[in-house]
Parts: C-alpha cells; structure tokens; sequence
C-alpha cells in the first residue's frame, strides 16, 4: 500500500490525505502571508526610517542627481555614496515595485484563503495522491463481465409502455441479406445519457475518466452502433446533421440560447475529426438541443441532389426511431421543462408524424422515469414508447435487441405513469412549494400530507372511493404495467393459509399462449378491510411478485408464491404497535396496481379471500421481540401549532392539501436540533450510561478497556465473519486505544483507516449507485433495476459491482439508494427504485447480499426522510408514524432483514432532528425493533452533523474531511470523557462488526477462493 509521512503522520492515499490538506495549507497560508508581511514591514521601516531636515534635503539632492546618471555612470556615482544613502537611494527606486508586489501578495493570500480552505485536499490529493486503486488481470475480466451483465440487466428492466403493431421491427436474419434500413430522429438518440450526475456519475471513454478510468479499454455503446449490430442500418444524413449542428453550436462563442436554432447554419457534410462525440451533456438540458425543423423540411442539401432531409429520409426506410433524453442529478429537482417536450423536440415530432406512418415510429425514453405524455400520446397519436431508461455503459445492446425483437421485453413499471404530474397529492407539498421559513429565519421544512398515499396507493384507492375520480382519466399507465410480444395465461390454481402459523402460498399457473418466448410477472396485492375514520389503508398493495423464467411457446410452468399474513397488518397509532384489523382480506393475482388478471383459460378470476375474526395484535417485533411503541409522534404532529391534516380515505377532497393552504410560517416554538449552532452548542451531562445495562463486550469506565496489549492479539482476520455476541469481541475491542476509536469514528472519508493494534488494513469506499466507484463500469440506473421485477437481477447486479470494486482494492460502497419516489420530480429518483417500498427494499437488499460475496459491504441511503434535494441539508421533514414506518423507511427494514450491514443517514431531518442524531431512528427503530447489526455513516459531513448528538443517538461513523470530524470528536470527549467512551466503544463495534463481514478481513486465500487477485 502506498503511504508518504508529513509532518509524521503517515498519510494512507483515499483516506486521510484531507487531514494532511488541512494542516498543509493553513501552514502554507500562514508563512505566505508572514513573508508578504515581513517583507512589507521591513521595507517599509527601511525607507521611512525618520531623518533630519539637513538629511533630507542632502538626500534630496542626491537623488535628484542619481536620475541624471545612467549605465556605468550611475552605479560610480552610487559606489561614492555612504551605505545609509546608498541602501536609501535603492528602496526609493525598489518601493514602486516591492509595495505594490506585496499587497498583491497580501491580497491573494486573504482572498485565496477560502479557497485554499474548500479545495485544498483536491489541491494535495492531486500533488501526492496515488491512485491505490489496483489494476490487475482480475479487475480487467471483471470489468468485462460487468459489461455483459449490464447488458443482461438492461433487457430485463426494459418496460414496453405503449405497442400498438409497430413492434418490433423485424431485421433480415440472412447472412449476405441487406440490412434493415432505419431513420434515427432527434439528437438525443446518437448522444444518450447512459447514466445520471452527482454520485450516479461513471467513467466513458466518452467522458472525464476519473482514476484509473484513463487504463479502460472498454467503451459504452452507442445506440446507432447497437441498432447497426442486431442488423439494421441507420441513415447517415441525419447523424452528419446532429454532428455538425453541435460542432457548430459547441464552437459558437455567439450563440445563445434564447437564439432559435434555426439561425445556425444546417449541414449534412461528411463530419470531420475536429468534433466532439455526439453526446449531449447535462449542461444541455433543458434547453432547446435540436436542430430547428427548417433543417428537416426547407433546406436543399446538394449531398443528397437537392432534396430536403425528411425527403430524403423518407426514401431511405419507412421505419423511425426518435429518442428523447432526460437528466437526473443530486442537488437539484427535475424541472417543468425537463418533464415536457422541448419546443423543437415538439416540432420534430410533428413532422414526423405528418410525413410517416405512425404505425412505423417508435419513442425511446431515455429519461429516469415518467414525464408528460399527453403529446406523445393525444397530440401526436405515437403507438409505440419504450421507457430504456439509462442502460448503463453497454446497455444500449439491449435496446436495440428489444426494437428487432431479439428480446422480448418483460419490465414492468415501479411507478405510476400519471396523465398530468400536476394531479399528485405530493405536487402541491414538494421541492421549493414545501420549503417555508419562519418568521425570517432559515429553517427550511416540508410536510408529507399525502400520508401512506403514494403513488398508486393514491391513485387507485381514490379511484376505488371517489366516484367523480376516474382512474382512466388520470392515469396512463399503472405502476406494475408492462408489455411483451408474445400472451399469457395467469391461473391462481390453489392457495394455502395457515393463520395460526401466519403463512401463506400461492400455486400460479403460468402459460405462454402466444408465438414467441417471453417472460412474465406475477403480482400480488392485498385488498384489507377499511373502516372509516380507523386506520388507513390503500385499496391495493403489493404483497409478492415473481417473475417467471422464460417460456416457450405453449410452454406451462407452476411458481410457488409465500408471504407472511403479518405482512397485511398496519400500523396503529393509537395503539403504538401492528394492527391485523378484522374483517375480510382479498388477495389478488393482477396485471398492474389496477387492472384484475383473468384466468381465461378457465374463465374465473384470480382472487381469494378470508376472514380475520378479531383483531390480531403484533405488539412485539418479530425480528427482536422488542415491544413496538410510537417513536415518531414528534415527527408527525409537524412544526406548527395544529397537528397536521394528513390525506384521508374517509375524505380525499377535504384532506387534500393544495399549495396554497400549507402553512407559509413556522408557529410552533420548536427547538431545531438539526442546526449547527444549537446542536454544537448543546451541553450534555457526564457519566448518564447506565453501566448495569451496558453488554459485557462494551464495558468503558476502567482505561484498561482500551490499549490493553494482549499476550495473544486478536487480528480483524480472526474475527472473520464473527457473530455478534462471539466473546472475543470484548478482548478484541480491548485493543483500541482511544485514538483508534476517534480514526474509525471520524475517519470515514471514503474509507476505513488501517488500525495498527488490531492489524486492520486500510478500507476503500467507493460512492456510486451505478457502479462500485465513480471510474468503475456503469450499470443501468436504480429505476431499471427496479423495473426488472427480479430479485435475483439485483444479486447480480451487486455480485457485478463487488466482483469489479473488490478486484480494484475496494471493501465499502455508498449504495444502494433506497428512499421512496415520492413525487416525479425528484432530481434522484434515477438512483433510488421506485415509489413502492416492497420493490425497494428487495432490490437495495439483494443488491447488498449479492455485494457480500466478494466482500464489499453496502451502505443504504439516505436513511431518513430524504426524498428531495431541494434544501435537503438540514430539511426539517413531518409525516405520520403509519407512512413512515409502512412506505418511506419499510425498505430499509427489508434491507436490514436479508443482510445489509450498512446504512447512510440523511442530509435531512426526522422532524427537527438531524436523522444522524435521531435516537428513534438509529437506535429504536434501527437496532431495538429491526435488529440491525452493522455501521451507521453519514452522508458528506457538514457544520450540523455534531459528533456529541449523533454517537449518543447511534450514528457510528463521519464522512467528512477528518479534521472537521475530529475536532467536533475532541470537543465531545473532552467535555464527556466518560459517556464518551462508551458510545465511541459501542460505535467502534458497530464499524468493525461490518469490516469483519468483508473483504476487509479477508487474507489472500480469502481473495482467492473469490476468484479474485489479492489487491493489496
């Protein structure tokens, strides 16, 4: 491993190179500025140092005779002169260049201070950092199998939204035959977005290679070179005309956006080598990207013999793909004009649908998920739309399969495609319309008036109550909807429920009744007793889901589906525990979240039902045995001084909360435990642990618990895969002496630091939902893992990250994103799932499994409330017990179920405290009630992430620059040394108890029984 000392520390690259940056830079930054000011001063006092009036006028006159002279006659003259009058005579003529000098330097220094304070580390990393990060043949043949298996993930989560006989269309399958001829429309489609900003980024060689990212051999898949692969053969012109149009527009110091982009010159000339690749970039959107239509229908171009290019591609096929691309990023929301059709985008279209068959044009959606398709659909009657998504670095392969029919899709939607995104309960309550301030103060906050009403819990249960709420007319497709080539029938055969064992099967009968192979899903929802004005319950949700294997035509297969009967309680807040509410229960084979399947085979319905006689109460966790209580009252009353009007099914109308009536002001006289001032100034009492109540393993009022050398020391490879309570863990953690507790705690900045006493090496984390580190192979976007309805897609796609990070040198990963889609026009729903929690959680949960075998550990964000970037630093969020607990943190407890040993908290806040420093949510809800065993980190430090709130309330570990973390850890231990040092011994476990589950304590065996080069 690769280190370098300054100032005696011995710096590990990746980790702590930001302490050194620190230090390194305020030092730099003084001995500057004391040499400006040194300089200043002592020049200064030089030249005017006090003189006689006799010596002045002497001096004067000297001077005066000095300008006279010139060359070698100057310097005799000086050569006569005294020293005092000779040093005089230099400073006059030195001082107008030395003070203006100085006081640049002076100046720069103060003004570059804040500079050198925020970019110092990238400054240093840069000078000294070595990429660690290991390249080996191992890495290279995973890095190529990843690119197969985003190939794979891509055809699964492809959802086939609209077909009405355009698709597929059909490629000649002779060997010497001609290729299938294809116009490609819109410049979207030759410059894809294969992936998202902010930590969805990844390396192309088409993009900034960060890393090692500048070794890959390995490139993404253009679109155009798929559809050439599978057999068809694209039109040249069009491709010369994006190509010259954003050469031109790149290199146009002039243009404009507001200018129409008519005004730039269309050519479809051969395209030469000075360009850039076809590709759109962020930055693009949304502005107007295409080319004005007069390039299409009024330009004469004499490379084609004067046609114009729609003339001339009208010849050359009768087929069109026309491709429409979106972006998503951290930090920032989706906007109206991203959401909608671009004004030239739109008048392409037109065209397009004037001078083509409709029945010949197919729409990719290049986008994170649903936007406005009343156009598409109503205005310009398109009959075919594929939602691809972002396919990743290779996954374009898919798409191209999937338009020739060599693939038949089987994706599904994980969210509900509305007709008009304005009419979603969540609109009127996100983003900027949520954030109110306070009387002036700057105390952003955002209630969750929708409840447990997201997505198609809203639609269809509004539907199901409201009769003036037509489903039809506000929904276009369902969350769970997806098309395939070929049909199916569904037959639920037999079921099995044992109540008093709290078990239930479904037998499903699954048979392709069309011509050609395909794949299925099988979704079951619970439809459970709603008594008005009780507890509140969607119409439908989904319980289980299956997809079948691929069946051949004619082909019939049986799947077994279970559930827990647990699984239909709710949460009851008056009670404070789960509530399996009497009354009659269905459960439901259905196409989507709305649409019934019909076993027309047998010409029945698929559904069931049972009676619950009495209410069956779980007061208990079935994970811990821990009684449940409400932990969250605070977060659901909200901040002001009526308790908040959630959604409710006794009264949609009544309830819904439009822009207009949330609250513009802040009335409650709360305390904000979420801002820095108060948080960091906030006293807490020593020796408050309970020592009684303290595990044997964590004991920390003798010093002997830390530093003790053991006459036979326990190594992290010794406590390999060690269960919780294994009895070495107290002698093991014996070893840590204080300063190991505060470099674990505080120094996750991107990794775990080596720990001499226990012989742990240095841990690298990579960040990325798309890949295991920003420079690795980028996978499809969290929304088409989703959408693949596949859990073992997600193992794969976490096997296929690990197996490329961990033969890199890579044992943690800041993924998988897991909040819920909350509103369409979150800017990161690319990276998280989908709007339903069962889906999230299973993919977020099998991904970190699948990551576990080579192992890399996961860490599950942003623990929390965190469904938006708009002012999510800090964000004070309300929302009822019920929604909390059953959609927006029920996928980290799945998560948490099947294996994951890590999670990130939230930028956010739980009510008004930071979710770091939520003792209900990472300790109660997390540990107590879940079980969860494994690390908590926050998301990238800043001022109000206080190490003193956040250890007390089980956050284990900063990811921040190390000096920020450890002085705000110096500050807590100095002022509560004791309690302190139980709560650093308690989260040193916790960190420790995840590195012992990864490759962290791996040996070279470990590495190779793996199938991967020991990296280190």
């Amino acid at each position: 491993m690769n280190t370098f000392t300054i100032f005696g520390w011995e710096i590990v690259p990746g980790y702590d190179i930001s302490l050194a940056a620190w230090w390194i830079d305020f030092i730099i930054l003084g001995i500057v500025l004391a040499i400006a000011a040194g300089l200043f001063c002592f020049f200064f006092f030089l030249g005017w140092m006090p003189m006689t009036k006799e010596e002045k006028e002497t001096f004067g006159a000297k001077r005066a005779e000095l300008k006279t002279k010139k060359g070698a006659e100057k310097k005799e003259f000086l050569n006569q002169q005294s020293k005092p009058t000779r040093r005089m005579l230099w400073w006059k003529r030195a001082q107008k260049v030395i003070i203006p000098v100085t006081s640049i330097v002076v100046v720069i220094a103060m003004l570059g201070a804040p500079l050198l304070y925020s970019y110092g580390p990238q400054l240093w990393a840069t000078l000294f950092y070595k990429d660690n990060t290991v390249v080996s043949e191992t890495s290279k043949l995973a890095a190529k199998e990843a690119t197969e298996n985003v190939v794979t993930i891509e055809r699964e989560g492809i959802v086939m939204l609209k077909n009405d006989g355009v698709l597929p269309f059909k490629v000649n399958e002779e060997e010497d035959a001609e290729k299938t001829k294809i116009n490609i429309f819109g410049m979207d489609a030759f410059g894809i977005f294969y992936g998202n900003g902010g930590s969805g980024e990844f390396a192309t060689n088409y993009t900034y290679d960060k890393g090692t990212a500048k070794e890959r051999t390995l490139k993404s898949t253009k679109l155009e070179d798929a559809l050439e692969s599978v057999g068809f053969e694209y039109n040249p012109y069009l491709k010369r005309l994006y190509q010259n149009f954003k050469n031109e527009r790149t290199n146009s110091s002039n243009f404009s956006i507001a200018e129409s982009n008519v005004d730039i010159t269309a050519s479809i000339a051969t395209f030469g080598t000075t360009g850039r690749y076809l590709g759109i970039g962020s930055k693009w959107l949304p502005y107007e990207h295409e080319p004005g239509i007069a390039a299409y229908d009024e330009k004469e171009y004499d490379e084609i013999g004067g046609k114009t290019l729609i003339e001339q591609a009208k010849s050359f096929s009768d087929k069109v793909v026309f491709c429409i691309s979106r972006f998503g990023t951290e930090s920032a929301e989706m906007t109206e004009a991203q959401l909608n059709l671009m004004q030239n985008e739109r008048d392409l279209l037109e065209l397009l649908v004037d001078e083509f068959d409709t029945k010949n044009i197919v729409v990719l959606l290049n986008t994170p998920g649903p936007i406005f398709l009343t156009e598409l659909i109503e205005d310009f009657g398109i009959k075919a739309i594929i939602h691809m998504g972002h396919p990743g670095l290779t996954g374009a392969t898919a798409v191209a399969e999937v338009i020739a029919g060599k693939v038949n899709p089987s994706g599904r939607t994980v969210d509900t495609w509305p007709v008009d995104l304005h009419n979603n309960p969540t609109y009127e309550t996100f983003g900027q319309m949520s954030t109110r301030f306070t009387g002036g103060k700057t105390y952003p906050f955002s209630n969750y008036y929708e409840g447990i009403y997201v997505g198609y819990r809203y639609y269809t249960t509004r539907a199901v109550e409201d009769k003036d709420f037509k489903y039809e007319d506000e929904v276009y497709y369902s969350f769970g909807h997806g098309l395939s080539y070929t049909t199916f029938n569904v037959s639920l055969v037999k079921h099995e429920l044992d109540l008093e064992a709290g078990t239930a099967k479904l037998y499903v009968d699954v048979e392709n009744t069309g011509t050609v192979p395909g794949k299925y899903v099988i979704e079951v929802y619970n439809t459970a007793p709603y008594y008005k004005g009780g507890i509140e319950k969607a119409a439908y949700t989904l319980i289980a889901y299956q997809k079948t294997n691929e069946l051949k035509p004619e082909e019939l297969q049986r799947y077994e589906i279970d559930f827990n009967i647990r699984d239909l309680a709710s949460w009851d807040t008056k009670k404070g525990c789960y509530n399996l509410e009497h009354g009659t229960y269905q459960i439901s084979l259905k196409e989507n979240a709305w649409d019934f399947v019909t076993d027309a085979k047998h010409n029945r319905e698929n559904f069931f039902t049972f009676d619950i006689e009495s209410d069956v109460i779980y007061q208990n966790s079935y994970q811990t045995g821990h009684k449940y209580e409400n932990i969250f009252q605070d977060v659901e009353y909200g901040g002001n001084e009526e308790p908040i009007q959630y959604l409710s099914r006794a009264d949609f109308e009544g309830t819904y909360t439009r822009n207009e009536e949330v609250n513009k002001t802040w009335n409650n006289d709360i305390e904000i435990d979420n801002n820095s001032n108060i948080l960091r100034s906030r006293v807490y009492e020593d020796n408050t642990v309970d020592e009684s109540k303290v595990a044997a393993d964590l004991k920390f009022k003798d010093d002997s618990h830390f530093g003790r050398v053991l006459d036979e020391p326990i190594t992290l490879h010794d406590m390999k895969d060690a269960e919780w309570d294994d009895p070495r863990w107290s002698d093991f953690l014996d070893q840590l002496s204080i300063d190991d507790c505060k470099n674990l705690i505080g120094g996750g900045d991107f990794a775990t630091p080596a720990i001499k006493s226990i012989d742990k090496p240095n841990a690298s984390e990579g960040d990325g939902p798309a890949s295991c580190y920003n420079s690795g192979t980028g996978h499809p976007s969290g929304v088409i893992l989703a959408s693949t309805w596949w859990n073992e897609a997600a193992l794969l796609f976490g096997r296929s990250c690990a197996k490329e990070g961990a033969a890199r040198g890579i044992t943690g990963w800041y993924a998988p994103g897991m909040n819920i889609h909350r509103s369409p026009y979150a800017g990161r729903n690319f990276e998280y799932y989908s709007e339903d929690p069962l889906i999230a959680g299973n993919m977020g949960g099998y991904t970190a499994v699948g990551a576990l075998d080579f192992g890399v550990y996961s860490f599950a964000k942003h623990y929390g409330l965190n469904e938006q970037e708009i002012n999510r630093n800090g964000l004070n969020v309300f929302c009822s017990e019920q929604g909390i607990r059953e959609v927006y943190l029920k996928p980290y407890e799945i998560y948490s179920n099947l294996g994951g040993t890590g999670m990130m908290s939230a930028f956010s806040s739980m009510g008004t405290t930071w979710a770091g420093a939520s003792d209900a949510l990472c300790n109660k809800l997390l540990r107590d009630e879940w079980g969860f065993k494994g690390s908590v980190i926050t998301d990238y430090n800043n001022d109000s992430m206080p190490c003193s709130a956040g250890l007390r309330a089980g956050n284990d570990e900063w990811l921040i620059p190390a000096l920020r973390s450890s002085g705000s850890l110096n500050d807590a231990v100095n002022k509560t040394p004791t309690d302190m040092r139980y709560y650093m011994r308690k989260a040193c476990k916790n960190i420790l108890y995840s590195l012992a589950h990864s490759n962290n304590a791996w040996d070279e065996e470990d590495f190779e029984a793996a199938g991967i080069e020991f990296p280190r």
